[in-house]
C-alpha cells in the first residue's frame, strides 16, 4: 500500500493550493490588513463505475476545512498562513475491490507572495502529526491561487486551472447574495472537452463555474463536474469550493493603520492571456497541473490493481512450487 500512501500525500499537498490558478495580473482595488482572514470548505468526490471485465466501483471522497490569515504585509510582499483539515476516503468493490480507508491530515502552511506580480516567492508546509516541515520549491514563480484580477472584461477568454487541468474560460459579470448582501461578481465559465482520462483512456466532458467578488478578486465559490465513458466504464467527478467567511469585505470600513496597504496597480509582468473561443484544453505536456483529480484517482486504482495482481502471482507461484514433482523430491531428500 506504499503506492497509495505516496499518492495520498501528493494529493493532499496539491489540494492545499486550492486546485486552481489564473494567469491574470494584480488589481489596485484589493485592500488587505494584517490579521485579515478568510475561511472556506471543499467537497469533492469521484466515482468510477466499471463495466464488463471491469465490473465494480471505486470512489474517492475529499473534504477540506481551511482558513487563511494575513501575517505580514508591506508594499512589496505579503505573508499569510493557511491551516487546512483534510479528510480523505477511498473504497472499492468488484474488480476494484478495496476496503474502506479513511485518513485525516492537518497542514499548516506559510506563503510569501510578491505583491507586484502576485506570484509565490516561497511556501513552507508543516504536517501537524509528523511535524515535518517541507519547502515547496516548485511553487516559486507560480501565480497566486486565491484571487483573480477584478479588471477582466465581459466576453474575454482567459486561461484557468481546474481539477481537469488548464482550461479556457469565458468571462462574465453578475451578482450573488452573500450573508444578505448583494455582491458584484466576476464569473469564469467553461463547457467542453476534458483531457484524456488515463484509466478509461478517453476524453470526457466538463462543466466549470468559478465566481469571484469583483472588488477584491477573492474566490467566493466554484463548481465543477467532469464525466468520461469508455469500454472500461464511466467516471463522474464533482468538486465544490465555497467561501465561508472573510474580513475583506469590511476592509474599507476598518481604521487606517500602518499595516494597511493596497496592491500596486503597476505590475512588472502581466501574464493575462486571451484565448480563442471553444478551444480545447491544452495537452498535458504543455502545462503544469497542480491538482488533477482524475489522474490521481486513476493512479490509486491502478496501484491497487497491480498490488492485487502481484499478490495473486506470488500465491500462484508458491502453489506451483509446492506441486512441482522436482520440488517434492528435493524436499523428501
Amino acid at each position: 500500500m506504499n503506492q497509495v500512501r505516496i499518492v495520498l500525500i501528493i494529493t493532499l499537498m496539491a489540494i492545499s493550493l486550492n486546485y486552481a490558478q489564473a494567469n491574470v495580473h494584480a488589481s489596485s482595488n484589493i485592500l488587505l490588513t494584517e490579521e485579515g482572514y478568510w475561511t472556506y470548505y471543499v467537497d469533492s468526490k469521484s466515482t468510477l463505475y466499471g463495466t464488463g471485465d471491469y465490473q465494480g466501483e471505486f470512489s474517492t471522497s475529499i473534504t477540506v476545512l481551511g482558513n487563511g490569515t494575513v501575517k505580514h504585509i508591506n508594499s512589496t510582499i505579503l505573508i499569510f498562513e493557511k491551516k487546512q483539515d483534510i479528510n480523505f476516503k477511498i473504497e472499492g468493490s468488484g474488480y476494484y475491490d478495496q476496503e474502506t480507508k479513511r485518513e485525516m491530515h492537518t497542514f499548516i502552511e506559510n506563503f510569501v507572495i510578491d505583491r507586484k506580480t502576485l506570484t509565490y516567492l516561497s511556501r513552507e508546509m508543516k504536517t501537524e502529526i509528523e511535524g515535518e516541515e517541507i519547502m515547496d520549491e516548485l511553487i516559486v514563480g507560480m501565480p497566486v491561487t486565491e484571487f483573480i484580477s477584478p479588471e477582466l472584461s465581459v466576453g474575454q477568454y482567459v486561461e484557468y486551472y481546474s481539477i481537469d487541468g488548464l482550461i479556457n474560460c469565458q468571462v462574465s459579470h453578475g451578482e450573488t447574495d452573500y450573508e444578505g448582501t448583494k455582491l458584484q461578481t466576476i464569473m469564469l465559465l467553461y463547457s467542453g472537452p476534458t483531457v484524456q482520462d488515463p484509466w478509461l483512456e478517453t476524453n470526457g466532458t466538463a462543466q466549470h463555474t468559478f465566481i469571484f467578488e469583483k472588488n477584491t478578486g477573492l474566490l467566493i465559490s466554484s463548481s465543477s463536474t467532469t464525466e468520461a465513458t469508455s469500454i472500461k466504464g464511466r467516471r463522474i467527478t464533482t468538486y465544490e469550493y465555497q467561501l465561508d467567511s472573510t474580513s475583506f469585505w469590511r476592509s474599507e470600513e476598518l481604521p487606517r493603520q500602518s499595516s494597511t496597504t493596497s496592491v500596486p496597480s503597476t505590475v512588472e509582468t502581466s501574464i493575462e492571456t486571451v484565448i480563442k473561443e471553444n478551444e480545447a484544453p491544452m495537452t498535458q505536456s504543455n502545462y503544469f497541473i497542480p491538482f488533477l483529480i482524475v489522474a490521481i484517482i486513476s493512479v490509486i486504482v491502478i496501484a491497487l490493481i497491480e498490488l492485487r495482481r502481484n499478490t495473486f502471482r506470488n500465491n500462484h507461484t508458491s502453489q506451483d512450487n509446492i506441486s512441482d514433482p522436482k520440488n517434492l523430491d528435493q524436499s523428501e531428500n
